[in-house]
């Protein structure tokens, strides 16, 4: 995880998706979707300062516990 975390903040950061043989990054959405996708997994396998990374992104996310193992994320 944390390697293909690091090529997408080198390579595609604040794109959608990271095509690892270009090297480039794309977007469906513009919204960083592999970003918002990767937060709950670098929460639980403790990667603190890549979770951290994400104060530099222009959304704002909220993480709010549903139950035991739910997290959801909002974005404002």
């Amino acid at each position: 995880m944390r390697v293909g975390w690091r090529s997408y903040v080198k390579y595609a950061w604040g794109k959608d998706e990271l095509h690892p043989k270009s090297k480039k990054g794309a977007d469906w959405f513009g919204l960083g979707l592999t970003l918002i996708d990767a937060l709950d997994t670098l929460y639980i396998m403790d990667l603190t300062d890549e979770f951290k990374v994400r104060q530099h992104y222009p959304i704002a996310f909220k993480l709010a516990w549903l139950g035991r193992f739910s997290m959801r994320i909002t974005l404002s």
